[in-house]
């Protein structure tokens, strides 16, 4: 026997080593040819990027050629440089590497192409580097070469790619033969190895053992099957936990956070610093959804990861990350694929970082916190913000005043719309706010409020939008009460209303509705006005359904109600639908009348005002855009005089061009601001369009003959020599006779647009890489014409030539899957029914004949007639996707298969522990089904109380709880915990087993416990296998139970098979079916695998059953794997006459080794994929495991290190013995011999630091390590993990951070400068250290803006202020010098420089800037600031000696001279002779008190030239105090031209000044006009509201007639005093013309007209008017403004009566020195002349508190009366009355 053991040892030992010898062999082939394939991969990506290369060096050298100006910046030429170093490198090393291998002739000849062609690009390169500055000709020569080189190139290099390509194509499929070659050969030695070693030595083995019982072979053979089975369960737990353990160790100490996803971006492990980063601290996160996680991901973000998903590297050093709560981090990531097997993707790996301390420290960037620190509290402004994504507001303390809530009152978007009035206020916020969001329209509103109290407010909202990435964050702006304005402005429009009245007594009518009777009174005009008969008789209903259906009839509808209810007077504007049809404009005054709280009339008038509402309209709209475009500060407006010299120059020119108004109007002409090669060829190109010759032609003038304009792009040279793209349209301008008077050019710039026809061209590159990338295209389909237009990657979508026209609608069909053309015809007719498109997915045949899905998605365009007139969408190629989700699906399918028929007993509970699942193994194991269970039981009906109680202490005791009043499975789930042991279960019938169950809480993504769950198997063969002898049946038959298997026998000549049971339960077959043969299992097998089971049993040659494993689809459907393993029988002459064995269900088995080989590619993909270097070593510290990371990080190759070396052959020593120090240090520890890596392993610990790393070629690399250990499942170390991220960049940012830092800090001292950065938001400032030294502050002292405006010095606050304006306005900060006082009184000067910065809407949130000490500058600075303010002119300077120091070079071309010449000579050479006499005492003067001035203010100054010519020059002085003394500083002005053109100037300044007076003048009239308009119809419109009140309460017919003819004169009287105020108005236009146009009027006609306009009045309070003119009867005077005179006086005494008397007023004329006078004397309530005397003809000024007063009436009379020459003056005492004289 020991013989026989010791053979079969060594026959299975060649067996075993035969078998790793072909592993082995196999291996390194395969190795071997990745290898190959790797460098191909690589010669193609260096070949693919020398042809990206080569497009950007011609892309930058044509910049270059077609930009001049970046041929002298740096900077692009090094960006050539560069780009040219990469170009050389990648060629010499393919070149190099194709000579090496020198193996391919064909790539031999192709690279001698290329070789040529990149000489010749490489030496143009460098030509164009070399000729920079030089010669734009040679650059120009080497453009076009690179041109014509380029394409040659390109198509030469893909050429290489191509054959990069077939020959990794090639070796692949060399690789497969030989791999199928060694497989054949390997199967033929391990058959013949079988055959003759193995076979031979189980053939002794049964001779032996011929005397065992079949029974006992049975059982043998399922006891192997059982340990077996066991064994490959426990070997996969150990490498499940092995796995675990690793991914633990590393995922959890990695220093970066890391997460791994799968394929639907479903969480699979995460680390612990991803948890913290993005902190998820108590979130359940493995299995969620990326995006549920992370809902504020955009989707241009998941655009990315699905790209990663097909291949895609996205890598990203630092990005901001918004947050849903709104917060920014900052991050690095690296996104990369993992992969299950070779090009098939598992899902993504992500490496991320938190860098946003890292981007404080670069740029101290912050975010907006408050939207206004305070507001203006008079002005009752608050400010408000709405978080999008919470729909919650934040109010500020004013905006809770006004709504009257609480501070803390929390109000929510959709909640807070009922504080807005219902109606038009409400509707309008909800408008304005949904387009704010969808477009980013800013809105600027007026709304009705209802506060928390009840009270209606009218405030003023204004509203603009928080962008990120195209997604609306939040909206903010400001809230202000304007109610008291808003009543100003209802009083506004009350008068205006009155005006309105008296406007247009025409198409005036009468109106009545009478309640009692129920009867309503129409007039004549009310009906034609409404376009009915004069029979027509109207009720109530159909008068208001004339009202125009919406706001209109809401508005009438709403002041009837009142009026009736309340009694409230009425006088609106609404649109009226005439019975016609016709829409009219008319205004509806009413009011009610109520006899004991109840209305029983109401009466009115109605006016059609349509002309004039739409004229006003019109009018607005067109004065609102005219003064708009004037006033705008987009556009430049540059008129000139014919003879080219400006006249205006508008704010939008000034912004545009630099230059002030002041500067150009009269003084130069627009060629000051353009470029001469523009002008030129604008003059060419306007004299070749009208066939002139362009010499001496004016291009103006003849676009000005044509009556032509022209509009072309120019480029405007700023004032501060920058230039800008505009684009100008010119035309002349021309008076009434069409003569040419001047010119006009109306300009915008158009930087934005250039920069925006940039972007856009890069953005449609982007669209079509995105359209590739995402196999998706985009259409537009013209439905009316029937034409499409396809994107080009739609083409390809489609395959279909691009080169085919005339696309339409059945382009597209002819393509549709004949099986979905239905289906596609009924969604386009659905799509024009309701104007919509939505998602829609179908199948279609492309061009090539190649099957596939597509899904549109679209918008349909309609016009004004809601007719489909347009569809555009994309079409995107989901293909892939639907197979995907159909894998998905049926893995969906399988998984549920698994879990449902296994041997595994699983049961859930809700949280009261009532069972909600109890699947068929729970079924199987305790005798009860599923509908006795669910719903009904808890788990304790089948456990034994004993042991509940057990398991109850011992949580208790593991949780450290008191067991009284305890709830085991409450404290599991709350600490997120498990408990597996093993219990006893009660079956239904009462009988017991045992089996080992694991209890754990279940929870949803939230974290929320929802019930509990139980997942138990039988152990009951751990209990059998003590009496195996004793039980052998039972053992067989629980084995096959447990394990999943059945025995089987097939008599095969009879064709019959019997079954275990548990065969039945595996094939889910009825056992009572007991006729079985080969067809019964056969019609079980998948079809996929029939054919490879005939091919099993057929050949059987050998006479034995091997294992064999397919699937099969039981009899409730599900799939499951089997193994079969058995015997063949033959008879004596060896025929097969029986065949038995054992099936054996293996599904969970096959589950679980797919999830250890899934677990094993995480594991790899993790190890393998991103930047971080992951080495392991065992106990010893050799290297076990080196990946690829490691390998780019150190340059060794893993085959260098694992097993060879240790860590510490790439780390400093000098850093080793400083870890082991700090460790031992850390743990109280003797650094002597002392192990740190076991010391952390011991104390479950790890360490992370900076490290440096020494590479393989002597370099070093700073890294970030961090070291734990690593212990097997008893806790006992096994070795060590080192995972490592190259910090290079960090560091060297940091590094360079701390550089600039303390060069910063040194220049700001030297310079005696310091930094601050100003946040406009929160009016906090931070300063350097050297700016609190300047202004004498303790460092770290709070800084505000308030802090430095109170150094600022008094005097100079104005100008901070008003630099600060400007800065705000432009958002531009130009430098501002001012002083500041400290606090010991020192007076210091500043220079201050700043950049602004603004939000995505333009909202400046930010200033950056600088602060320099320049008080011990100033003095030197004076020496050439003159100099440099007057550099456009000749400077000369001279001493105190009156010798010339230096002339510049404009003076040298002024007179002649070179600098010299005059150098030490007295400055009177340059002056005639005439003059010198003078000069000296004059320049004596200057030095003696030096200041900048003018030279010879008001006299005519003349230079003499070298020539003796004299030269008319206007000269300015300035001193400039220098080292050597005093000099002054002459800048002088040729001004020959300028005194030719003075005339021409002073003529028009004349004009200007004659415009202004009269532009001035008409304004005084208008405003004259609008006084005398409001108060003069004031008077008598109340005069008629006094008439309306009599007539309502007459008692007779007679009184009532009377009324109304009294009624009709003053509506005559309200029109003729419209017409007679627009002749007044006429008058006034026409200036001093309206003198010659006086009438001669009649006192008493005057007075009569007053008398019949204040009839009411009079008769209300029974005044009393006697009137004297018999010395003189009437006055030659200007009609509106005496009777305006009268009415006003007249009006005042009746309104201002004492109200004890009787009104009695005497008006008497006289005549004295030849001048009329009047006197109005009354007896009223008088004036306190002592109190108002001075006041008492002011504008707005009253004296007596009268609810009419409005402080207007004296004033208008004062003015009329001093505008026709007079005066006025009054006499008054209180309680007496008073006396108005007017003399004319």
């Amino acid at each position: 026997m020991k013989n026989l053991t010791k053979s079969i040892k060594r026959r299975y030992f060649i067996f075993m080593f035969t078998i790793g010898i072909i592993i082995i062999s196999v291996l390194l082939i395969i190795d071997h040819s990745i290898r190959t394939q790797n460098t191909t991969i690589n010669n193609v990506n260096i070949s693919g990027k020398q042809i990206y290369l080569m497009e950007r060096i011609e892309k930058q050298v044509y910049d270059l050629a077609n930009n001049k100006e970046a041929l002298s910046d740096i900077n692009e030429l090094n960006k050539l440089k560069e780009l040219s170093n990469q170009f050389e490198g990648s060629h010499d090393y393919l070149y190099s590497k194709n000579k090496k291998e020198g193996n391919n002739i064909v790539l031999d000849s192709l690279f001698e192409d290329v070789n040529y062609h990149y000489d010749r690009v490489f030496n143009s390169i460098n030509n164009v580097l070399n000729n920079s500055n030089k010669n734009t000709g040679a650059i120009d020569k080497s453009l076009q070469t690179i041109w014509e080189s380029e394409m040659l190139f390109c198509d030469t290099m893909n050429l290489i790619v191509n054959n990069y390509q077939e020959e990794a194509s090639e070796k692949l499929r060399k690789l497969k033969n030989t791999i199928y070659s060694l497989i054949i050969i390997a199967a033929l030695i391990l058959i013949g190895e079988f055959i003759f070693v193995i076979v031979p030595a189980f053939n002794q083995l049964f001779k032996k053992n011929n005397e065992l019982k079949e029974t006992n072979n049975e059982l043998v053979f399922s006891e192997s099957k059982i340990k077996e089975n066991i064994l490959e369960l426990e070997q996969l737990k150990t490498d499940l936990e092995i796995k675990d353990k690793y991914n633990k160790i590393f995922i959890e100490q990695a220093p970066t956070a890391i997460a791994m996803l799968d394929n639907n971006m479903k969480y699979m492990a995460v680390s612990q610093r991803w948890i913290k980063d993005y902190k998820m601290e108590g979130q359940e996160i493995i299995g969620r959804s990326h995006y549920d996680i992370f809902p504020e991901i955009g989707e241009d973000w998941k655009a990315n990861h699905q790209k990663g998903l097909k291949g895609a590297i996205d890598v990203c050093d630092g990005a901001p990350f918004v947050r849903g709560d709104g917060t920014v981090q900052w991050v690095y990531w690296d996104v990369r694929p993992w992969y299950i097997s070779e090009g098939n993707i598992g899902g993504l790996i992500m490496h991320t970082g938190d860098i946003s301390d890292q981007k404080e420290k670069e740029e101290e960037k912050r975010r907006v916190d408050k939207i206004l620190e305070s507001t203006n509290k008079v002005a009752r402004i608050g400010t408000w913000e709405l978080d999008i994504a919470t729909d919650k507001y934040t109010l500020s303390k004013i905006t809770c005043e006004i709504l009257e809530v609480p501070e803390d009152f929390e109000a929510y978007g959709k909640e807070s719309l009922h504080f807005y009035k219902e109606g038009s206020s409400r509707d309008k916020i909800v408008k304005s706010i949904k387009e704010l969001i969808k477009f980013g329209t800013p809105f600027d509103v007026e709304l009705e409020m209802i506060t928390a109290e009840g009270n209606i407010v009218w405030i003023r909202k204004i509203a603009q939008a928080e962008y990120n990435e195209g997604k609306c964050e939040s909206i903010f702006g400001i809230f202000q009460d304007i109610t008291s304005s808003k009543e100003k402005e209802e009083e506004r429009i009350q008068i205006e209303k009155i005006l309105d009245k008296t406007n247009e007594v025409a198409r005036i009518g009468a109106w009545e509705i009478n309640l009692e009777k129920d009867r309503i009174f129409w007039s004549k005009m009310v009906r034609e006005i409404h376009e009915v008969p004069e029979n027509y008789e109207p009720d109530l209903e159909t008068a208001i359904n004339f009202f125009k259906e919406g706001e209109s009839r809401d508005i009438l509808e709403k002041v009837v109600g009142e009026a009736m209810e309340h009694g409230t007077p009425y006088d609106i504007e609404i649109e009226l639908v005439t019975l016609k049809g016709n829409i009219l404009w008319t205004r509806a005054m009413g009011q009610a009348e109520i006899v004991d709280g109840t209305c029983i009339r109401l009466f009115g008038v109605f006016q059609d005002i349509n002309d004039k509402k739409l004229s006003q309209l019109a009018l607005s709209k067109a004065h609102t855009e005219l003064k708009a475009i004037f006033n705008s500060e987009a556009v430049a407006i540059v008129a000139t005089e014919k003879d080219g010299v400006i006249s205006q120059f508008n704010r939008g020119a000034e912004i545009l061009t630099g230059y002030s108004a002041s500067e150009m109007i009269g003084l130069q002409r627009p060629t000051l601001f353009h470029l001469q090669e523009e002008l030129d060829k604008f003059r060419i190109d306007i004299a070749k369009q009208y066939d002139k010759n362009p010499v001496g032609f004016s291009a103006q003038e003849e676009l000005a003959k044509h009556s032509a304009f022209d509009t072309r792009e120019w480029h405007y040279f700023r004032k501060d020599g920058s230039t800008i793209p505009v684009q100008l349209t010119l035309t002349s301008i021309k008076d009434e006779k069409n003569k040419l008077i001047g010119f006009l050019g109306i300009s915008t710039d158009i930087s934005e647009k250039v920069i925006v026809q940039d972007e856009l061209l890069r953005k449609n590159q982007l669209l079509n890489f995105a359209e590739e990338i995402t196999l998706m295209g985009n259409w537009q389909w013209d439905t009316v014409a029937d034409r499409m237009e396809w994107s080009n990657n739609l083409y390809n979508i489609l395959e279909l030539d691009k080169e085919t026209g005339d696309l339409n609608f059945d382009t597209y069909f002819n393509l549709v899957h004949p099986d979905d053309k239905d289906i596609v015809t009924k969604y386009f007719e659905k799509t024009v029914e309701e104007k919509r498109l939505d998602r829609f997915t179908h199948r279609i045949i492309a061009g090539e004949g190649k099957f596939k899905i597509i899904e549109i998605l679209g918008e349909v365009i309609t016009n004004d007639k809601d007719e489909v007139i347009e569809m555009i969408g994309t079409c995107q190629d989901v293909t892939a996707i639907k197979t995907a989700e159909k894998e998905l699906y049926e893995a969906h399918t399988q998984l549920k298969a698994i879990l449902n028929s296994g041997p595994i007993a699983i049961v859930s509970t809700n949280n009261k522990g009532v069972i909600e699942h109890f699947n068929h193994g729970s079924e199987l194991l305790l005798g009860y089904s599923a509908s006795e269970m669910i719903g009904l039981k808890n788990p304790e009906i089948y456990h034994l109380e004993e042991e509940l109680l057990n398991f109850k202490e011992d949580i208790a005791k593991r949780f450290d709880k008191d067991p009284s009043n305890f709830n085991p499975y409450e404290e599991l789930a709350k600490n997120d915990a498990f408990d597996t042991r093993e219990w006893t279960y009660r079956r239904k019938d009462g009988s017991t087993f045992p089996v080992q169950l694991t209890l754990t809480g279940i929870k949803d993504e939230q974290g929320i416990k929802k019930g509990f769950l139980g997942a138990a198997i039988d152990i009951s063969d751990r209990k059998l296998v003590q009496n195996e002898l004793l039980r052998k049946n039972q053992l067989l038959n629980f084995a096959e139970e447990i394990t999943l298997m059945g025995n089987w026998q097939w008599d095969t000549v009879a064709d019959k098979v019997e079954w275990s049971d548990n065969l039945y339960n595996i094939f889910k077959l009825d056992k009572e079916i007991d006729n079985l043969n080969f067809d019964t299992y056969f019609n079980f097998v998948h079809p996929e695998d029939k054919d490879i089971v005939t091919d099993y049993f057929n050949k059987v040659v050998d006479k034995s059953l091997k294992r064999f494993t397919h699937r099969i689809i039981a009899g409730d459907g599900d799939l499951k794997f089997v193994q079969l393993i058995g015997e063949v029988i033959t008879n004596s002459n060896g025929e097969v006459i029986e065949m038995i064995g054992t099936c054996q269900d293996i599904t969970a088995i096959k589950a679980a080794e797919r999830e250890l080989y899934e677990a094993h590619i995480q594991l790899q993909a993790i190890f393998n994929s991103g930047p971080i270097a992951i080495v392991t070593t065992d106990i010893d510290g050799v290297i076990n495991h080196f990946n690829n990371g490691a390998e780019i990080l150190t340059g060794f190759s893993a085959s260098e290190m694992i097993g060879l070396q240790t860590p510490f052959v790439y780390h400093v020593e000098e850093e080793l013995e400083n870890f082991k120090n700090d460790i031992a240090k850390k743990y109280g520890k003797n650094p002597v011999g002392f192990h740190p890596q076991l010391e952390l392993s011991k104390q479950n610990a790890y360490d992370t630091r900076e490290w440096t790393y020494v590479k393989k070629d002597g370099t070093t690399l700073p890294v970030q390590l961090t070291l734990t250990g690593i212990k097997d499942e008893q806790g006992k170390n096994i070795g060590f993990l080192g995972v490592s991220t190259d910090v290079s960049e960090r560091r060297k940012a940091e590094n360079e951070l701390v550089r600039k830092n303390q060069l910063l800090s040194f220049a700001e001292k030297i310079t005696m400068m310091g930094n601050w950065q100003l946040d406009l938001v929160s009016n906090n400032m931070k300063w350097s250290t050297n700016l609190y030294h300047i202004f004498g502050l303790e460092e770290n002292t709070k800084i505000t803006y308030d802090t430095f405006l109170s150094f600022v010095h008094p005097e100079d606050v104005e100008i901070i202020a008003r630099h600060q304006q400007i800065a705000y306005k432009d958002k531009k900060f130009d430098s501002l010098i001012h002083r500041i006082k400290l606090k010991d009184g020192t007076v210091k000067t500043l220079q201050l420089l700043a950049e602004i910065i603004t939000d995505t809407s333009g909202r400046i949130v930010e200033m950056l800037g600088t602060c320099q000490d320049v008080t011990q500058q100033k003095m030197a600075e004076k020496k050439f600031r003159g100099l440099l303010e007057s550099a456009p002119d000749a400077i000369v300077i001279v001493n105190e000696k009156g010798k010339i120091q230096l002339i510049n070079k404009q003076a040298e071309k002024l007179f002649g001279y070179v600098a010299a010449d005059l150098f030490e000579k007295p400055v009177e050479i340059l002056i005639p002779e005439r003059f010198t006499g003078s000069h000296e005492g004059h320049r004596d003067g200057f030095f003696s008190s030096p200041k900048t001035r003018r030279m010879g203010l008001g006299k005519e100054l003349y230079g003499v030239n070298k020539n003796g010519l004299e030269i008319p020059i206007q000269i300015s002085l300035s001193p400039l105090q220098t080292e050597e003394g005093l000099l002054v500083s002459a800048a002088i002005r040729d001004i020959t031209e300028q005194k030719l053109s003075e005339s021409k100037i002073i003529k028009a300044k004349e004009n200007l000044e004659v415009l202004a007076s009269k532009l001035t003048a008409q304004n005084t009239q208008l405003a004259d006009f609008a006084h005398i308009t409001s108060h003069n119809l004031r008077a008598p419109v109340s005069n008629l509201n006094s008439l309306l009140d009599f007539y309502n309460t007459s008692e007779t017919d007679e009184e009532k007639v009377s009324l109304f003819e009294k009624f009709e004169k003053v509506i005559s009287h309200l029109t003729l005093t419209l017409d007679t105020l627009v002749n007044a108005i006429k008058i006034k236009n026409k200036g001093s013309e309206s003198l010659e146009g006086l009438e001669d009027i009649v006192f008493d006609d005057v007075l009569n007209k007053t008398k019949e306009i204040l009839a009411g009045e009079i008769l209300k309070t029974d005044a009393i008017i006697i009137s004297d003119f018999s010395k003189i009867n009437k006055i030659s005077y200007n009609e509106v403004y005496l009777e305006s005179i009268f009415l006003n006086l007249v009006g005042n005494a009746i309104k201002y009566r004492d109200k004890n008397r009787v009104l009695e007023l005497f008006i008497e004329s006289e005549i004295e020195d030849g001048k009329i006078k009047l006197k109005f004397k009354d007896n009223g309530m008088g004036i306190n002349l002592e109190r108002h005397g001075h006041k008492l003809f002011g504008l707005n000024k009253v004296f007596h508190r009268h609810p009419d007063a409005k402080g207007v009436g004296l004033y208008m009379t004062k003015t009329q009366v001093e505008a026709m020459g007079g005066t006025i003056s009054a006499k008054s005492k209180v309680n007496e009355g008073s006396t108005f004289y007017i003399n004319f």
